[in-house]
């Protein structure tokens, strides 16, 4: 009996019946929502030097310079998990490679990112005729800037096919977003053209004429002369290196492992039936159900913890890149934002497992008011180093600044945490 091997074609039909309705598919759509909300931005300012072709495009600045990585990233973990929990949809018994596999759903990922980049750039065509401002020379800057862009995330997405494995869907996207914002602050340094993580920024700071904290650029900037193909270039070799090694070593990476949580359950010491229970060890006495316990027992070995001591890095890096003023936009745009969504997906999923238990024996609202008192002890150090970055700069309205600050990321904190409770992680991470 000769068996039939499944190849690439038959393996990437699955893989796109697969996710042709995930939360991964969905993603394009929340970028054309994104670049929507951008354009009648830019329409709503008026006449003036903002409404060049140039400026136009530099409202991709905060898409370019902070959330690329991170977007790839969940793109590539939210397929993993999501095939993870279905168990690979069947084909880990049938006849085919585990490589086939890992390049099938490459190459529907490469699709995915090239859908979510395509609804970030090509709409601008129509806000820039709504102005009476495209030529020819313009839309081919763009389809210039979609390529770069496309090309250039490739290398957060190659990465994050490792870090979902080895570390999980948070821990992803947290690494996306460092490795992002190393490569924003370094970008205009003189090691920048030699650090892997500051080519995708480089890549397309010419095209949208913008400097890497999002300025415009000078006339005679030298950063117009740069050559986007250069970084481009180099950033997509290191993608298709991470690629290559990943595709080769699939049959390692996706082998079935026992679980950690059976391990330690079969570990275990075994009491006899019929053995004095007093025998077995000392008894510890039981305390009173307390929400504010149970939700901080919890959080105990969770990623919490570090993405807090991250955000304060970041913060206090930027500071010192530079300086105060823009030290509290990043905090207002990007870190309590960002912050405030991964802490409210990591609560949540430190509860989720145990909920159905918990949920009998703390009350509800005990538990909305741990997991509140939780975020706010979080992201209270983050709001006060941030405003004390932008005290030389806001002086005494340093103080408003961080608590309004404070008030808005709780706010989204919470709304977060809804969202993930109510709709799952991959929906709020993408409507954040």
């Amino acid at each position: 009996m000769t068996l039939h091997v499944i190849t690439y074609r038959p393996s990437l039909a699955s893989e796109l019946a697969r996710s042709k309705h995930s939360t991964a598919a969905r993603l394009p759509w929340a970028a054309l929502v994104l670049c929507v909300l951008l354009g009648l931005s830019w329409l709503a300012i008026g006449s003036g030097p903002q409404q060049g072709w140039g400026r136009m495009l530099a409202w991709l600045s905060l898409y370019t310079t902070v959330l690329q990585g991170p977007t790839a990233a969940l793109l590539v973990s939210t397929t993993l998990v999501r095939e993870a929990a279905a168990r690979g949809g069947g084909t880990l018994w049938r006849p085919v490679d585990r490589r086939t596999t890992m390049a099938a759903r490459a190459t529907v990922v490469a699709i995915q990112l090239l859908a979510t980049t395509m609804a970030l750039t090509l709409p601008w065509l129509v806000f820039g005729a709504a102005k009476g401002i495209v030529t020819p020379a313009d839309a081919g800057r763009l389809a210039a800037l979609t390529a770069v862009m496309w090309l250039t995330a490739w290398a957060p997405a190659s990465l994050a096919f490792i870090t979902t494995r080895l570390l999980g869907r948070y821990a992803a996207v947290g690494v996306a977003l460092v490795i992002q914002v190393a490569g924003t602050l370094t970008a205009e340094t003189p090691a920048g053209a030699w650090l892997p993580w500051s080519w995708p920024v480089q890549a397309t700071m010419p095209l949208l004429g913008i400097h890497a904290n999002g300025v415009a650029l000078e006339a005679d900037s030298p950063v117009w002369s740069w050559n986007p193909i250069v970084p481009t270039v180099a950033a997509t070799l290191v993608a298709a290196a991470f690629l290559l090694v990943e595709i080769l070593a699939a049959p390692l990476l996706d082998r079935p492992s026992p679980s950690r949580r059976l391990k330690d359950v079969e570990a275990r010491p075994v009491t006899p039936l019929g053995f004095p229970r007093s025998a077995a060890g000392t008894t510890r006495a039981g305390r009173m159900a307390s929400p504010l316990r149970a939700v901080a027992v919890s959080l105990r070995h969770t990623w919490l913890g570090g993405t807090t001591v991250t955000a304060l890095i970041l913060t206090v890096a930027v500071a010192i890149t530079w300086g105060g003023r823009h030290s509290a936009t990043f905090g207002t745009w990007v870190t309590l934002p960002v912050l405030s969504t991964l802490l409210g997906g990591l609560v949540w999923s430190a509860q989720r497992e145990a909920w159905r238990i918990t949920s009998l024996r703390v009350s509800r609202p005990g538990f909305v008011l741990g997991s509140l008192v939780a975020g706010a002890a979080l992201l209270t150090p983050v709001a006060l180093v941030t405003a004390g970055a932008a005290l030389p700069v806001l002086g005494v309205g340093a103080g408003r600044y961080g608590l309004l600050l404070w008030l808005v990321a709780m706010m989204w904190y919470a709304v977060n945490l809804w969202l993930t409770t109510r709709f799952g992680v991959p929906t709020a991470l993408g409507a954040s």
